[in-house]
């Protein structure tokens, strides 16, 4: 279980992490990362982001599709998940694991929305086109099951939300589940 000093830690990072991301502006491409904290140094907390290394292609897939067709970025999220749950986790992948002696305590993913839910229990339309972003999304997800979601709609003050104990609902849709289940993939011990 982490601390609430782990967790005050982590929301100050990820808070962090969107202002950098807002600085760049809009119109990039999404960010799977992990989240780690470094216990050997005591009470001191110390949160390290890091994105997951995969080939940025994959966020392209809209690339193959007629105009007008849109492949929501979760769609490449989704791919990630069930091609890493399905497989021995690589070398290279156990070294960003655990690297540094550091722990991985969440996943996140940050991208940009284009359309608004037509129904407040469905997920954004998370999407590749670059003029109608208008909304950035910041989902992360700890090893306890806590959701951090930090939502900022241009030109607007981010909303940060912390829910410790979400609802089947919530946990349920499609990002919060690919982070709960690469948080579960990356837990699992190492193939002999």
């Amino acid at each position: 279980m982490l601390s609430s000093a782990t967790v005050t830690a982590m929301t100050a990072s990820l808070t962090e992490l969107e202002r950098g991301v807002d600085a760049r502006g809009w119109g990039a491409m999404p960010w799977l990362f992990g989240i780690f904290d470094q216990p050997h140094l005591g009470d001191v907390r110390v949160m390290q982001l890091e994105e997951l290394p995969i080939d940025d292609t994959l966020w392209r897939l809209h690339d193959h599709t007629p105009p007008g067709v849109c492949v929501p970025y979760w769609v490449g999220l989704r791919a990630i998940t069930r091609h890493l749950a399905a497989a021995p986790i690589p070398p290279e992948l156990r070294y960003w694991l655990h690297h540094a002696d550091r722990r991985l305590i969440g996943c996140g993913f940050v991208c940009e929305a284009f359309a608004p839910p037509s129904d407040p229990g469905e997920e954004w339309v998370l999407g590749p086109d670059r003029h109608a972003a208008d909304l950035r999304i910041m989902t992360a997800q700890d090893v306890d099951g806590r959701i951090y979601q930090i939502l900022r709609h241009r030109g607007q003050d981010p909303v940060i939300t912390v829910t410790p104990d979400p609802a089947e609902a919530m946990r349920r849709r499609v990002i919060p589940d690919c982070l709960r289940t690469l948080i579960a993939t990356f837990q699992r011990p190492a193939a002999t």
